[in-house]
């Protein structure tokens, strides 16, 4: 309370006192008061404060203002990868696959040459519709990006991982083929 009486915009004392608040059981004073320091903190404050309603709102479990306050996060910072993705993993806690999915479309087709995304999405795949749909998909990103060795790699990992010893072996034998100095 004195930092905040001494300066009303101090983000930590803001996040200090509102985590306060909801320790001791008084969400919407939590809410109310971190709200009052987004109107009046600078842009990357009010950020740091949004981000930090997103934690306040999954402590209170209130799932449809977390939604929406990612939307607006998204709709703010559309370079920003982290809130799409915090967006989608939502969505998979309440069961809401297909959202999620379109999602990670949406991400992978912002920078199709990044290899990274589409690995990310493999994984999501690979955890909500199975291992042949994970494989299929990621054959597929080796096809679209043949020169990528972390792909080749990631491919050869998955065979290992689901005991295809002779198709992981054929994989990590093509990369070798391709790159012989290659460090991967």
């Amino acid at each position: 309370d004195a930092a905040l009486a001494i300066d009303p915009q101090l983000i930590g004392a803001i996040m200090l006192k509102a985590g306060l608040n909801v320790v001791n059981g008084d969400t919407d004073a939590a809410m109310q008061l971190v709200q009052s320091g987004i109107a009046a903190a600078d842009a990357e404050g009010a950020r740091q404060l949004r981000q930090f309603r997103i934690l306040l709102l999954r402590a209170a479990e209130r799932y449809d203002e977390i939604e929406t306050e990612l939307k607006s996060l998204i709709a703010d910072y559309p370079d920003e990868e982290g809130f799409p993705l915090a967006l989608a993993q939502l969505y998979i806690m309440q069961e809401r696959v297909d959202e999620a999915e379109q999602i990670y479309t949406r991400y992978v087709e912002q920078d199709p040459q990044d290899v990274e995304r589409r690995i990310q999405f493999v994984r999501f795949i690979g955890s909500q519709h199975g291992v042949e749909a994970a494989e299929e998909t990621l054959r597929g990103y080796v096809s679209d990006l043949p020169e990528s060795m972390e792909l080749q790699l990631a491919l050869g990992q998955l065979y290992e991982t689901v005991k295809k010893p002779d198709d992981a072996l054929a994989t990590y034998e093509k990369i070798a083929d391709t790159d012989r100095k290659s460090v991967v």
